[in-house]
């Protein structure tokens, strides 16, 4: 009985977590204009999320012992790869949030459960129940539907209106590209924590840490990371 509250109350607070995120990140980025210093925020709260239960365990799984067993060749062999996949996933859910909807954002991106589930099997060779594969195609569905039903919708406005859908039909594209590299690099991680056994949390400080470089080097070869272009709405497109 635990067991089952216990799941349930996850299960909840996942579901809030999927409902605001969109609304939260739509929030802020109308204030903090330039994608890559939200997507380093972001990295940076990650980083700090993961430092504070390696802080607070003990034994093998402490920092203190992670640090110490810690070598270079491993870390960049499992996360180099992820982390640039990550980025760029970041990069594209941060600019897709600003010209859609909460709605639609969040169906578009849930498909990254379907790609998950594809790229489990051909990486990892895990099979879905049958349960899990009709609720993969029942999201597929939601995804198909919400996509066509905003082309229609764009076909019957004007041409001044149509200018808008363009940016729209960008985000989506940009919201099912991420949701893909997401996938992936989900995926990927998955793989190195069942061969390696590395611990998870190690591997998101690395995914962070390696995030932060990607993104500052970024912002050294595009002029720096606080410079405001001419056009305000230039940095929110990919």
């Amino acid at each position: 009985m635990a067991s089952t509250t216990r799941q349930a109350t996850l299960l909840l607070l996942l579901t809030l977590q999927v409902g605001v995120q969109p609304v939260l990140m739509g929030w802020y980025a109308s204030e903090a204009r330039d994608v890559r210093l939200r997507v380093g925020v972001v990295e940076l709260l990650k980083l700090l999320l993961a430092l504070v239960p390696l802080s607070c365990s003990r034994g093998e799984a402490g920092l203190l012992a992670q640090l110490k067993g810690w070598r270079l060749r491993a870390a960049l062999a499992t996360t180099v790869l992820p982390a640039l996949i990550y980025v760029l996933q970041n990069l594209l859910n941060h600019a897709a949030v600003v010209t859609l909807d909460g709605v639609t954002f969040n169906v578009l991106n849930q498909t990254k459960i379907i790609w998950t589930a594809l790229l489990v099997y051909l990486l990892l060779g895990k099979h879905q129940s049958p349960l899990q594969m009709l609720a993969l195609g029942m999201l597929c569905i939601a995804a198909v539907l919400m996509t066509s039903s905003s082309v229609e919708t764009a076909e019957e406005q004007g041409a001044e209106v149509k200018a808008n859908d363009a940016a729209v039909f960008t985000g989506m594209y940009q919201a099912l590209l991420a949701a893909v590299l997401s996938a992936l690099a989900g995926s990927l991680i998955q793989r190195a924590l069942q061969r390696e056994k590395r611990n998870q949390y190690m591997i998101t400080v690395e995914l962070s840490v390696l995030g932060e470089a990607t993104l500052m080097l970024l912002a050294l070869v595009q002029g720096g990371l606080m410079s405001a272009p001419d056009n305000s709405d230039s940095q929110d497109s990919m």
